[in-house]
């Protein structure tokens, strides 16, 4: 099929990988699975959730950003499957609407998602120990903000804020699950709800907690917490050492735990034919890796058939490789080129 059109994005790189995404149908399962009480004007909620999360995966730090580094790309929004894209606004309206139990079901989307493309999901337990890390980070919001309490926040000492208990997959960078909290919330009251939360993730059944490293902070639990660890089976290693409501904070935790754990997948994807984009970490890799630029060719039917990235870039000759296996099922073909051309 030739190219009959050719549409400029500063993230090419991204739309190419966000063609990937769409056969994974990540829209889909979130339109399925999440039915967030809200009506529907231009965009479902379920759609709003999505521009979201490709919001944050083009690296953006504040959901205002949708408005500079999505709406503005519409070669990105198509890539990812949308015509068009919701104001930030709109976004945050959605956000808003969500329920504790809308909260619940994307966490099950997520982590359906980690389950089918995981590493760590796939971790074989019988030739090495496998080590997830708990810690917990501090969202800083106002006094008045759902679950903001005053507690001890590591950088910043007493303030208000909500409390982030993640669990990590120590060998692949990938987020296993993470839980909100209130911010007095220490990882010692907050130890078995993550825990639990990763077993179920990682379908850890009592001979798999024996081949797992719980590792943490000296003071990550209590003496009772310590007991019904080893008491579960699991080997534990101490190391020394805002207005929104909490359900919108969650579902935007979520979204985020997806755009870090989507980079990871796509590293080891590409790196199947580029061995050295293995070094590359998920900074580098929302930064520079997924931020070369570049065109999206269509047919005349506006369907995708061809990428161009810019033949300037050195990460370019690196990614051309892996995004043309990625792709080829897809029939897009992936190519390098100048942007003047």
């Amino acid at each position: 099929m030739s190219t009959t059109a050719r549409h400029f994005s500063p993230r090419a790189s991204l739309a190419a990988l966000g063609l990937k995404l769409r056969r994974l149908g990540l829209l889909e399962a979130i339109s399925s699975h999440v039915h967030v009480p809200q009506k529907t004007v231009r965009h479902t909620p379920a759609e709003k959730l999505y521009d979201a999360f490709v919001s944050i995966l083009s690296g953006a730090r504040g959901l205002s950003e949708i408005d500079t580094r999505l709406r503005t790309d519409s070669t990105l929004q198509r890539a990812f499957g949308r015509s068009t894209c919701a104001e930030y606004s709109l976004v945050q309206d959605t956000l808003d609407a969500c329920t504790p139990e809308n909260v619940e079901e994307l966490r099950r989307v997520v982590a359906s998602l980690f389950r089918a493309h995981s590493r760590a999901a796939r971790h074989d337990s019988s030739s090495s120990l496998h080590v997830l890390d708990l810690d917990m980070t501090g969202p800083p919001c106002g006094p008045t903000a759902e679950l903001s309490r005053k507690g001890y926040f590591s950088k910043d000492g007493i303030r208000h804020g909500r409390q982030l208990g993640r669990v990590v997959a120590g060998a692949t960078e990938e987020v296993v699950a993470d839980l909100l909290f209130a911010g007095n919330v220490q990882l010692n009251t907050a130890l078995r709800s993550l825990v639990t939360a990763a077993e179920g993730v990682l379908s850890l059944d009592r001979w798999r907690r024996t081949r797992t490293v719980l590792r943490m902070d000296s003071g990550g639990g209590s003496l009772g917490d310590v007991n019904w660890c080893l008491a579960r089976g699991y080997q534990l290693h101490c190391k020394d050492i805002s207005a929104q409501r909490a359900a919108a904070q969650a579902m935007l935790t979520l979204l985020g735990t997806l755009a870090h754990n989507v980079p990871v997948w796509a590293r080891e994807w590409l790196a199947a034919a580029e061995p050295r984009l293995k070094q590359c970490g998920i900074v580098r890799l929302l930064r520079d890796v997924l931020c070369v630029s570049g065109f999206v060719g269509t047919d005349r039917r506006g369907a995708e058939v061809t990428v161009v990235l810019n033949r300037g870039s050195t990460l370019a000759r690196l990614l051309a490789g892996g995004l043309r296996e990625l792709l080829q099922e897809q029939s897009v073909a992936v190519s390098l080129g100048s942007l003047s051309g």
